[in-house]
């Protein structure tokens, strides 16, 4: 579907995110949905991070064309069926034209997309056959099959029952009352594909409002740019413009060896005052990015413990590097052990560079649980992951980068690991996850119950909530990336990262990093433990439990859980009696 960009405009980093391929975009009153990677007909420029591209067995990255003169993103209106706010007409729109449709009755009266639609727990999303409902419970009216249709709204409760849809023609109607409990037939396809993509499906459905959380669950992966990747060379402050340079991009869209190829080389170098070794190399590589890189799942890397390691280096020489880093030392010893209380290590990252890739989607339930989701005639059925390309053959996956500052910080090994020993630690982190279920995946290669996970993501709930008073930073743009395993593995992690989140600019106010110096970080700690010790709605937040399936404990909106785009797990395994409280036995810094 065409779009206006001058009506229509969205960020790069939701068009990946929040309203990446198979969410539902609200936009100035219209509906739609993205379409998958195989109908971008324009992708933006190509994002590199080999580490990330090894992991998920592409060649590269492409980020969404928003900002060119080229055609857009593809999206689909959806839902179909829309409403009249003046006459309430009920009517199915016919696919097409980018224009926003308007009531036949009333001519130039935009027209709204209904509230409902319906999912599976295989993952489909599809429109409500209003018809059918509208004739549900009228015998008389069984032969009727008209889409001549009226969306009224009845006097009473304002509950789904004071809905109404009537049939014009035959005057037979249904409230909305029951619909949430009524099973709906799936067209067995996502709303862009054709009727012929369609496949027999009997997987539990649900009507949902269009903009409920569980229509799409996107799944992302993303990994920091880290040395010697990151490294800066003298090639890159030269690259971005040779790379521009029109006879290098009719270098690129020929085949490599042609008998001008030597001449344009040379011409480039002289026009840039750089070296055609140069020029040459940047070729190969750009080249070698179309192409795409064979990947294996030998090659795969574990990207956490990968970034670890940098994060436990030496300080970064050049700051002009895409991973920049400076290891606080205490002022006390010199050195940069316990700075703080418990706390082992503090390294301020002036400069961090993040590529975030976008895998596929669910609905109904997020994919990373361990309990089978949606029934069929054999059975349970086990939730799988909707590509981007819808199984297609791709080697490549829509991306976008991040740029910014951050706090890392590691836990005193030795006592992390004396406290997650502890009897009444293990039991409690057992009850806590007997219900989860495995919410994370493999995302960090640990179990649900193990403790220092709970530990460790609710004190970087708890900083980014007091960071966002310290620092200036407001806590939506502020993230966590959590660095944690298993006790008894061969390298054991403890500890995280607080850093922003900004794809529209490269750089930040610094304030973040400057919170890693010991003194400062110091306040912060105390004052975020502090606010822990109790909440605005205790004693009902202390003695509750929350989250999906009760993976939650004395944690709320007003002492822990932050905004979505801040937490990595869904704002889930969270408890804060690991960090401070009236029982010493599972606080870890009482």
């Amino acid at each position: 579907m065409a779009s206006k960009p001058e009506e229509r405009k969205i960020r790069r980093m939701t068009a990946v995110t929040a309203y990446g391929v198979g969410a539902i975009w609200e936009n100035q009153g219209e509906s739609m949905v993205q379409m998958d990677i195989t109908r971008w007909r324009h992708p933006g420029t190509a994002i590199k991070l080999d580490r990330l591209a090894d992991e998920l067995l592409v060649s590269r990255f492409m980020s969404p064309n928003v900002d060119s003169d080229e055609p857009g993103l593809p999206y689909f209106r959806f839902p179909e069926w829309l409403f009249c706010p003046l006459c309430r007409s009920l009517l199915r729109h016919k696919p097409g034209g980018s224009g926003r449709p308007t009531c036949p009755h009333c001519r130039r009266v935009h027209l709204k997309p209904v509230r409902f639609v319906g999912i599976c727990s295989d993952n489909h999303l599809f429109d409500i056959d209003w018809s059918k409902w509208a004739h549900k419970d009228h015998a008389a009216a069984n032969n009727c099959r008209s889409q001549n249709l009226l969306w009224k709204t009845a006097p009473g409760s304002g509950g789904l029952d004071s809905l109404i849809v009537k049939c014009k023609d035959c005057g037979a109607e249904t409230d909305l009352g029951k619909i949430s409990k009524s099973q709906h037939r799936c067209t067995g396809r996502q709303p862009w594909q054709p009727n012929s993509a369609s496949v027999s499906c009997d997987a539990h459905t649900k009507v949902v409002q269009r903009g409920g959380s569980n229509v799409w669950f996107g799944v992302t992966r993303s990994a920091l740019d880290i040395p010697p990747e990151s490294d800066f060379k003298p090639a890159d402050e030269i690259a971005p413009v040779v790379k521009q340079d029109s006879d290098f991009q009719t270098l690129l869209s020929q085949a490599p060896g042609g008998f001008f190829e030597p001449d344009l080389i040379r011409s480039i170098a002289h026009r840039h005052k750089t070296s055609e070794d140069l020029v040459r190399a940047l070729l190969d590589e750009a080249r070698a990015v179309d192409a795409g890189r064979p990947t294996t799942e030998e090659h795969r890397l574990n990207l956490r413990l990968g970034e670890w390691l940098a994060f436990h280096g030496p300080d970064t020489a050049d700051r002009r590097s895409r991973f920049v880093i400076e290891n606080m030392k205490s002022p006390s010893t010199g050195t940069g052990q316990h700075v703080v209380a418990g706390i082992d290590r503090l390294v301020a990252a002036h400069r961090l560079h993040e590529v975030r890739a976008l895998q596929g989607f669910t609905r109904d339930e997020p994919m990373n649980s361990d309990e089978p989701t949606g029934t069929t005639s054999s059975g349970p059925k086990k939730k799988e992951l909707v590509t981007v390309s819808l199984g297609k053959p791709t080697d490549w996956l829509p991306a976008y980068e991040v740029f910014g500052e951050g706090i890392f910080v590691t836990l005193d090994e030795e006592k992390l690991s004396r406290w997650e020993k502890r009897d009444s630690v293990i039991v409690e982190t057992q009850r806590l996850g007997a219900k989860a279920g495995a919410l994370m995946g493999d995302l960090m290669g640990v179990a649900t119950t193990n403790p220092r996970l709970y530990l460790l993501h609710t004190l970087a709930h708890v900083l980014i909530r007091q960071l966002s008073f310290d620092c200036g930073y407001p806590s939506a743009s502020l993230r966590e990336r959590l660095y944690v395993s298993e006790r008894d593995g061969e390298i054991p992690m403890g500890g995280f990262l607080i850093y922003t989140a900004d794809s529209d600019a490269e750089g930040s106010m610094g304030g973040l990093a400057r919170q890693a110096e010991p003194e400062n970080f110091a306040l912060t700690l105390d004052r975020a433990l502090s606010k822990s010790r109790w909440c605005s709605l205790d004693p009902v937040c202390s003695e509750s439990r929350g989250g999906f399936n009760g993976a939650n404990k004395s944690a709320c909106h007003a002492c822990c859980l932050v905004p979505e785009t801040a937490c990595e797990l869904w704002n889930l395994h969270l408890t804060r009696e690991f960090l401070v409280g009236s029982s010493t036995d599972l606080s870890f810094f009482d």
